[in-house]
């Protein structure tokens, strides 16, 4: 199936940012690689700026249905399929890779210069971290974790420490952070 000129334009921004941020990043360059006439962009944005609220849209969309999907289709408890979106992925992390996750780019980038872009990063984190919470929210329904638990809490203690491995591995070019949260993860929740 063809992608639209719109999906176009924005996959191309993707990767352009996830390469060079968003501000090094300009329409031109965009366009030229799409192989898109500059009067297509502001058809379909008004400016740099709604492309890159589209762009910070289309990557959450993507990380929710990954998320989303990981919880609903692992079997096992609710600590279980949060230990499998984990090791998920560490599976898919590419420690070759050039780009690391768009969203994180973009609120290290932007969340200071821009307070659209913060808060709308901030909208796509909650979420997140909101998933994460529900898992363990169940988990303590299961007796997986004490009553007292603060699932909230731990939820967003849990995302950024995921996030912070994920800077230490393109830092080290290596898997290990991603594999030291995933065994403190597991004592954590195991009570090791």
């Amino acid at each position: 199936m063809k992608k639209s000129t719109r999906d176009l334009i924005i996959e191309t921004a993707s990767g352009l940012i996830e390469k060079y941020g968003f501000n090094h990043t300009g329409i031109n360059e965009i366009l030229k690689q799409a192989n898109v006439p500059k009067g297509s962009f502001y058809y379909y944005f008004e400016s740099k700026e709604a492309l890159g609220h589209a762009v910070i849209e289309k990557a959450a969309q993507d990380r929710y249905a990954v998320i989303e999907e990981a919880l609903a289709s692992v079997p096992g408890s609710p600590l279980e399929r949060m230990r499998r979106v984990f090791e998920m992925q560490i599976e898919q992390y590419d420690v070759e890779a050039v780009h690391s996750c768009i969203l994180t780019k973009l609120g290290q980038e932007m969340a200071e210069q821009h307070e659209g872009f913060r808060e709308k990063l901030e909208q796509v984190f909650k979420r997140i971290v909101q998933c994460y919470a529900d898992v363990f929210e169940q988990a303590k329904e299961a007796g997986e974790l004490p009553d007292g638990t603060d699932s909230m809490k731990l939820a967003e203690f849990l995302f950024a420490v995921s996030e912070g491995s994920v800077m230490l591995a393109k830092l080290k070019k290596s898997k290990e952070p991603l594999k030291n949260f995933l065994e403190q993860f597991n004592r954590l929740t195991e009570g090791k």
